[in-house]
């Protein structure tokens, strides 16, 4: 299935930027770990922040399964460097895929489990500093911002039998303001329905 990457996913496949080895230990300020206790599929997301700045100075990852998402690790771990860290917890999927130039779409699913990782080590960092009161609970990414819609609303309706566009419109309003989110909301769809097979 290589040919559905692109040459930069490829590049970031073969070469990944930060990654960490089992074995290699990394001083961090914040960590998130995504994927279920004690299975073999889990993406930890590593940060180095500094206190009073509350600027991203490092990230580091490490991967177990999940293969999929070596490449938006990878992508991710660049992108938020020198970030705040409230400016990093906004970061979009959709910011990697661009950076990407594109990823198959049944896997894009991968994407945004390395987005939640990123705000559970933000939200670690928090809490480890008594800054409590700045966590977030709010893990679900904003896909359709006229009709407010989430990727974890999106996979709900699609759960629910809503198999086409028109179908995940009419269960969910999404891309029926501006529309400029249509193309998304489709791919995103598209992954979905290719987990449910």
């Amino acid at each position: 299935m290589t040919e559905t990457y692109s040459p930069k996913t490829l590049e970031h496949f073969q070469n990944p930027l930060n990654g960490l080895t089992g074995d290699e230990r990394f001083d961090f300020d914040g960590r998130g770990i995504w994927g279920d206790p004690g299975s073999d599929d889990q993406l930890v997301v590593y940060l180095v922040v500094e206190l009073d700045s509350e600027i991203i100075q490092d990230c580091r990852w490490q991967l177990f399964g999940f293969k999929e998402a070596k490449a938006g690790l990878s992508v991710m771990s660049e992108l938020v460097k020198g970030k705040a860290l409230a400016d990093a917890f906004k970061l979009s999927a959709y910011e990697i895929i661009k950076r990407l130039g594109g990823f198959p779409d049944h896997q894009i699913e991968a994407i945004t489990m390395c987005v939640k990782a990123l705000k559970l080590a933000i939200n670690n960092f928090y809490a480890d500093n008594g800054l409590e009161h700045k966590t977030s609970n709010d893990f679900a990414l904003k896909i359709c911002k006229c009709m407010d819609v989430t990727d974890f609303q999106i996979e709900a309706a699609v759960k629910n039998g809503a198999d086409t566009f028109e179908k995940l419109q009419a269960a969910t309003k999404v891309s029926t303001g501006c529309g400029t989110c249509a193309e998304k909301v489709q791919t995103l769809q598209k992954s979905y329905l290719a987990k449910l097979g």
